[in-house]
């Protein structure tokens, strides 16, 4: 009946549309199960998923069949691994959520994806969609991938992080780096504490191109707090160094040398003998501790040298129960800063590599502690200008040197406008006062000095202040017109405020007022040129400052006695007779 009557009434309007309009097609409405099939079969297709629509996120699976490759998202406010996200080419993200959103902990052990390292990075390989190409990239797994299994009282294997680590370089994505960790939970308590941390990051590699021109190459230097990279195998790798614990745990990741950081670590190393020890502890050393590290982070990567200070391994030690171990160690590396104060980059020049090894107590079989420390020293050279730090002597001219000791514009129109009604009111009060007292009547001197000054003095001022505030913003225009600040604005607007001030009186007045205050502008201008100039003769800053005088305290008594006079006697009497005894 509906259908019926839709039609109809279709078919009545169909007339009535514009000749702009157009109707819509044909409405069927579904209402049997036999009409269901027919529009399942027709309209609800499987839609096919183009992959290669989303090609600023990884994928997993296998180049035939791949699936964008997740991590876990905490959605709500609870903390509770709740989701899941696509991970973003080159976007490092760090997501730290809990799990366990229910007390069974045996099903959660077996079922619950995020628990498992199988579930997450198994029967898969970390695959690259670019324009059509499917890539897949070379995987490193450093720990061995486990399920969580249980054992009647706990859930052994659960996994508690993952970290993986991508290197790219300007064409795809080169190896990816699997670091896992694994902690074990008892069934028997809540374990809504217990969080995962999922780690992805993202690091540049850098390749020498010696056949690229060096106008063509790109140096953007090391920025505070970014990597540190080391060079190694001739290919530019993050430098880390390990954590506290074990020196080569795999549950442990290293520590990222970050620029400008410093950082100190002690790990440890089970040991046999102290033979065994100190060829441990060097060999421990010598890996750490890179030879080579990068300059710069650029498209040719310069290599720098990492000295090492000579240290004597085979000295032994005098007794049994000690044994000759490093008990300090430092990189030191030096950085400097490449161009003007202005624009720069900041470049390591070098490295420094000190061990210090000392007798300490040793039993055999124990552990030593191998300590770590890295830090960073500026040695940049002063600029070649006494004054180039400031920021209008560094490749400024001197014509474009803005004036320091005033207010910048807009700001000192005010300013002056303020200075100028001070100045007129004080000088006008003074020679108004003077007036006054001069006509005043006999015995009326002070009152009238005082009424002229109330009632001429303020004239006075305003008329200063507006001289001031127009000579400022006439001042103010021709800085933004002429994109630099001297004399010459200065004398300009002196004209021109004295010939707009007289402009009710005529041209000949106007040219003359304008004359008188270039002139008077000038003359302030050159006094101020002379007497910069004496000044800085006076207090020249390149030369040696003075030799300090010498502590009285630290004189020696100098003997000023005289041949024939006896300076033994006590203070007051006198000295000056000659000895007759």
């Amino acid at each position: 009946m509906v259908r019926g009557d839709i039609k109809r009434r279709n078919e009545r309007n169909i007339g009535k549309l514009d000749s702009d309009e157009f109707e819509y097609g044909p409405l069927k409405i579904i209402n049997d199960d036999e009409e269901w099939n027919e529009f399942s079969k027709s309209q609800l297709l499987p839609v096919e998923s183009n992959l290669n629509l989303n090609e600023n996120s990884l994928y997993f699976g296998t180049s035939i069949n791949a699936r964008l490759m997740k991590q876990p998202a905490a959605i709500s406010e609870s903390e509770f691994c709740t989701g899941t996200q696509n991970i973003e080419i080159k976007k490092n993200v760090t997501v730290v959520c809990k799990p366990l959103a229910t007390a069974d902990m045996v099903s959660q052990c077996t079922e619950n994806p995020f628990l498992s390292a199988v579930a997450l990075f198994g029967n898969g390989e970390f695959i690259e969609k670019a324009k059509n190409k499917t890539v897949i990239i070379p995987k490193k797994i450093f720990q061995e991938l486990r399920a969580p299994r249980w054992n009647g009282s706990m859930c052994l294997g659960i996994l508690q992080s993952s970290n993986l680590v991508l290197s790219f370089n300007e064409s795809q994505i080169t190896t990816a780096s699997l670091y896992l960790e694994y902690t074990d939970l008892p069934g028997n308590v809540d374990n809504n504490w217990f969080k995962y941390s999922s780690s992805v990051h993202w690091i540049p590699e850098f390749r020498f191109n010696e056949d690229e021109p060096a106008e063509n190459q790109t140096d953007y230097g090391y920025k505070m707090g970014g990597q540190v990279y080391r060079l190694q195998n001739y290919v530019p790798v993050p430098l880390a160094v390990p954590t506290l614990g074990s020196c080569y745990s795999n549950n442990l990741m290293p520590s990222s040398v970050l620029f400008r950081r410093p950082m100190m670590s002690i790990c440890t190393i089970p040991t046999m003998n102290c033979e065994d020890a100190r060829a441990k502890a060097k060999a421990f050393y010598d890996q750490v501790y890179p030879t080579e590290l990068i300059s710069s982070l650029s498209d040719v990567p310069q290599p720098v040298t990492v000295g090492r200070v000579n240290v004597t391994w085979e000295e032994l030690s005098p007794s049994i129960n000690f044994c000759r171990l490093p008990v300090s160690s430092l990189l030191q590396i030096y950085h400097s800063k490449q161009g003007s104060t202005k624009n720069y980059r900041e470049v390591i020049v070098a490295g420094n590599i000190q061990l210090l090894l000392d007798d300490i107590p040793y039993l055999p079989g124990g552990l030593i502690r191998m300590p770590i420390s890295i830090s960073f020293t500026e040695i940049t050279q002063p600029p070649k200008h006494l004054f180039a730090a400031l920021p209008y002597i560094d490749g400024t001219p001197k014509a474009e040197m803005e004036e320091y000791t005033r207010e910048p514009c807009p700001y000192r129109i005010g300013d002056d406008i303020g200075s100028a009604f001070a100045m007129g009111l004080v000088g006008g009060s003074i020679f108004q006062a003077f007036g006054g007292y001069k006509n005043a009547a006999k015995g009326k001197k002070l009152v009238g000095m005082l009424r002229e000054v109330r009632m001429r003095s303020t004239l006075t001022g305003v008329q200063f202040a507006a001289w001031g505030g127009m000579f400022s913003t006439i001042d103010c225009c021709l800085v933004a017109v002429r994109k630099k600040e001297d004399p010459i604005n200065s004398i300009v607007s002196g004209g021109l405020t004295g010939a707009l001030l007289a402009i009710r009186s005529g041209p000949k007045v106007m040219a003359g007022s304008a004359v008188l205050g270039s002139v008077i502008l000038a003359m302030i201008e050159g006094v101020g040129l002379v007497t910069t100039r004496w000044m800085g003769a006076m207090m020249d800053p390149t030369q040696p400052p003075p030799e300090a005088l010498d502590d009285p305290r630290s004189l020696g008594q100098k003997s000023q006695a005289e041949p024939g006079l006896d300076q033994s006697r006590p203070f007051g009497i006198p000295t000056g007779l000659p000895n007759l005894s």
